[in-house]
């Protein structure tokens, strides 16, 4: 499935499905690098999820391996920063980001990475 259509799924499902939807695709989220939650500072609803950056990292090294960890954290970071995912609004170690919109965030990194490797050929 392809980032612009969990994005619709994510439009006309409940929560439930859609994390459903993205364990099947990313893998379950009880492990010990996410689904902890967190007091987003005032910006999270009760029982969002939310990561830290370095939570968020982890993950996205999972789609990425050839990054490592500091590397991973500053394309996290970097996306906060020009609001490509919901984040708490804070900085540095008090930035927290919304799990959901992370994810999706993440997968549309994933198709971006096979897109350029689909067009470099084998």
């Amino acid at each position: 499935m392809k980032a612009a259509e969990l994005a619709q799924v994510m439009q006309k499902e409940s929560p439930e499905i859609v994390r459903a939807q993205l364990a099947a695709i990313c893998g379950p989220a009880n492990d010990a690098t996410a689904g902890k939650s967190v007091d987003g500072g005032g910006a999270a609803g009760a029982g969002e999820e939310w990561l830290s950056v370095t939570e968020a990292a982890e993950l996205l090294r999972r789609d990425l391996p050839g990054l490592d960890l500091k590397k991973a954290r500053s394309r996290v970071s970097t996306a906060a920063n020009r609001g490509k995912f919901k984040t708490n609004g804070g900085t540095g170690k008090g930035r927290k980001i919304h799990r959901d919109s992370f994810s999706r965030w993440r997968l549309e990194q994933r198709d971006t990475d096979l897109d350029a490797q689909d067009e470099q050929g084998p």
